[in-house]
């Protein structure tokens, strides 16, 4: 990996964890009022989304060979 990009992720783990420390006290001053908890639970919620259905028609059923197939791919055979 080149070193640019590893630094260019490093810098982004820092960012993520920063945004996680940020939610947390959002959270936690939250908790003192009715009002602030409500306003940042409806908050959380719209940044959670609508979760995605997926209708399916078939069950797919496994494969019966699974497991020497694997066995096989692990030993290269």
């Amino acid at each position: 990996m080149p070193s640019r990009r590893f630094w260019s992720m490093e810098r982004q783990i820092v960012r993520i964890r920063a945004e996680s420390d940020l939610r947390g006290i959002n959270v936690g001053v939250a908790l003192m009022s009715q009002d602030a908890l409500e306003k940042t639970t409806n908050t959380l919620v719209l940044e959670l989304g609508d979760t995605a259905e997926i209708k399916r028609s078939i069950i797919v059923k496994g494969d019966e060979d699974r497991k020497m197939k694997f066995a096989k791919m692990m030993t290269g055979g």
